[in-house]
């Protein structure tokens, strides 16, 4: 009974590590919204996998008058945790553009060139820390302190 207990469990530790070697991902809200996206995730053990995810869109109405496009690129790398491997911690960079424009005025902007000075002229790097409520086994705490917006309180300028 229990040799075959043993078998058993090897199998299934087996079936995990081979079958999250890569997977094609999809953001199903995105897709309802006309905006698709598709992603791949390359699972290089349980505990670690490396993704890209993309989106494009581009619509056009009422003669260009409005407009709604955009796309990005967004690599990430995720630390899954606990037993199940349920839950992870990651590290995404995102690139992109985007164009909205749904009144008079509207929003554009180039992602990458937004962040290429971002930080340049300081000194001190860039913390960040946060708290949010999970469960025991998830194990993860983060704090955010001495919160400040980046603007310095003043409105955006909209084109």
């Amino acid at each position: 009974m229990a040799k075959a207990e043993a078998e058993r469990l090897s199998a299934g530790k087996a079936a995990f590590s081979d079958s999250y070697t890569l997977s094609l991902r999809a953001n199903l809200l995105r897709w309802a919204t006309l905006t698709p996206d598709l992603g791949l995730e390359w699972r290089i053990s349980p505990s670690v996998g490396i993704m890209v995810n993309g989106s494009w869109t581009s619509w056009t109405w009422n003669d260009n008058a409005r407009r709604y496009a955009l796309w990005e690129v967004a690599p990430e790398v995720r630390w899954y945790l606990g037993e199940k491997k349920a839950w992870y911690v990651g590290a995404m960079f995102k690139a992109g553009q985007f164009n909205y424009k749904f009144s008079g005025t509207g929003l554009e902007s180039d992602l990458t060139a937004a962040l290429a000075d971002f930080n340049a002229d300081k000194t001190v790097p860039l913390t960040l820390g946060g708290e949010a409520v999970v469960p025991d086994e998830a194990g993860v705490t983060a704090t955010i302190d001495d919160w400040q917006p980046g603007n310095g309180g003043e409105d955006v300028e909209i084109y």
